[in-house]
């Protein structure tokens, strides 16, 4: 199925075309993070793609705005232990620089 307003591929035939593919790098966008639930996304389909993507991936980066972190998503797709980069603006809150830095997760900001 595709998604136009994410322009994303979801779904069971998605899921099992990745599965034929080896996958290096994985650079995923998220609708919030929280300390308690990790990562999120709003969407169910885009997240069970993303996850299978995660669990698939040998280095993953998690690409976003700064005023993600702290928002709820419906959903998780991972933890910081299955990350290894975040990329996002200078404006990220010194809190979760902090948290970031203490998980040995790198961040690259601009």
């Amino acid at each position: 199925l595709y998604q136009p307003s994410s322009e994303s591929i979801v779904g069971k035939i998605a899921k099992l075309c990745l599965d034929q593919v080896t996958v290096d790098k994985a650079f995923i966008g998220i609708d919030g993070y929280t300390s308690e639930s990790g990562f999120m996304l709003k969407d169910l389909f885009r997240a069970e793609i993303s996850t299978h993507i995660i669990q698939r991936s040998k280095d993953v980066t998690i690409v976003t705005d700064s005023s993600k972190f702290g928002k709820t998503g419906l959903t998780s797709i991972c933890s910081l232990q299955d990350i290894k980069r975040i990329a996002t603006d200078l404006d990220m809150d010194p809190k979760y620089r902090e948290e970031f830095s203490m998980a040995g997760v790198e961040l690259l900001m601009a």
